[in-house]
């Protein structure tokens, strides 16, 4: 039998955005120097990933190294650019998994 959750049991301070970031920086402080760095590694190789595929595109991006914007190729075709979930890589593991097994 499932019982419906009580409006009354719902903390809705954590569903405001200032409630939203302050459990997310919550969530960030409960892992360990060692989880972030991985973390922290993760996202950057994300980024660098996109980086890469924008520049190969022709699309606009920003230089990670100097900060300046590159306007990309003029009348690149539009073809090239539409994506699909396979042309991202797999998402990041989840924090359970903190030892990089997959």
């Amino acid at each position: 039998m499932n019982k419906s959750r009580d409006k009354d049991d719902i903390d809705w301070s954590r569903t405001t955005f200032e409630g939203a970031e302050r459990e997310n920086l919550r969530g960030w402080r409960r892992l360990s120097f060692d989880e972030k760095l991985r973390a922290n590694e993760e996202m950057n190789n994300f980024a660098n990933e996109i980086f890469a595929r924008r520049k190969a595109r022709g699309e606009p991006y920003f230089d990670p190294d100097t900060g300046e914007f590159v306007p990309g190729r003029k009348g690149a075709d539009a073809s090239q650019v539409a994506e699909s979930p396979a042309d991202y890589p797999p998402t990041c593991p989840s924090r359970s998994n903190t030892h990089g097994e997959e």
